[in-house]
Order: C-alpha cells, then structure tokens, then sequence
C-alpha cells in the first residue's frame, strides 16, 4: 500500500459529486461494519452520509464504486459536519486503487481548467491569485444554457389529442354538476 501524501497544497484536490446513489462499505477497525452513501470524494478523501458519525480519528477501509472501477482505501474520519454527514481522509491505497481515483478525478480536473473563470484583479494588484479547480461551475453553466436556449419540445398529435379529451371531460362534469344542483 502507498501513504498518500497530504501536504499544504496551493490548490484543492478537485471535488466530483457523484452523479448517482454511490453506496460506501466502511470496515473499522475493530472487525465492526457499516454503509454509508458518499456524497463527495477526491484524491485525498471525501464525505459519507451515515447513519450515524464514527470517532473522530477512528480509522476505516472504505469501499466505493466510481466509473472507473472499485476503490478501495485506508482512511481517517475527521470530524462530523451534521448528525449524518462526515468526512474521511486517505491515509493509504493501493497502487491500482489510486490509479483508478485519479482516472475518475481527471476529467474533472481538465473541465474545470479548460473552464475557470476569468480573474478579477483587486487595485492592490492581485499577481498571487491562482485560479481555483471548481469541477461543478462548468456543469452548472451547461445546464443553464441547456434550460435558456433550448425551445420547448413540440407536442405530438396524440397530445393535443389527450390535452383536448381532458378537456372536454372536465367542462361536461362541470355542466352535470351544475344541472344537478340547480334542479333539486
């Protein structure tokens, strides 16, 4: 198993949200087991929905599936953020595990670059900005402009059929009901 490194970067490990349900198996150190639903992961840990949060330092091998294959890890949970929200970080993995978190990180990483927002330089001069990794502005953008310039489908022949049907329907019970109640 290689440590991995978990030095003060200048940026961010990128995030990914998974896109589906992506169940976790945690197996803790004393032989105990329990599921969890990962709600973020990255090259260095992530953050598991749970039933309820493990100790703060408790370490766990957590399993979890990504596009790119099972990814099976050492990790340590930090402190919890909610009742049922907790991050872990990697402490050790696999060589192939960590190849395939990479494989399913990269993407990403080169939407996010290809991407980034333009700079905003303050008057005090601002020329230690770095850009920041953000994979999900991208996505957002696309589903903005997806929602704006796509026209509404056309409806279909059997449609305006229903639509009509409906309708007509609706408007025949009103004049019944109001029949009705005016005779009695």
């Amino acid at each position: 198993m290689n440590a991995l490194p978990q030095n003060q970067r200048s940026q961010r490990a990128v995030r990914i949200r998974p896109a589906e349900y992506t169940p976790a198996v945690l197996r803790i150190e004393d032989g105990s087991c329990t599921q969890a639903t990962l709600e973020i992961y990255s090259l260095t840990g992530g953050l598991l929905s749970l039933q309820k949060p493990l100790d703060r330092g408790s370490r766990a091998r957590v399993l979890f599936l990504t596009q790119t294959g099972p990814v099976l890890g050492v990790a340590e949970m930090l402190p919890p953020l909610s009742w049922t929200e907790q991050p872990f970080r990697f402490l050790t993995m696999h060589e192939e595990d960590e190849r395939k978190l990479r494989a399913a990180t990269q993407p990403a990483a080169e939407i996010a670059v290809e991407c980034t927002p333009p700079q905003i330089e303050s008057s005090a001069g601002a020329a230690g900005n770095t850009p920041t990794l953000d994979a999900e502005e991208p996505w957002i953008q696309k589903y903005r402009t997806a929602i704006y310039d796509t026209p509404p489908p056309a409806k279909s022949f059997f449609g305006k059929l229903f639509a009509g049907l409906t309708g007509g329907s609706l408007g025949l019970a009103v004049i019944v009901y109001a029949f009705q109640h005016f005779l009695r």
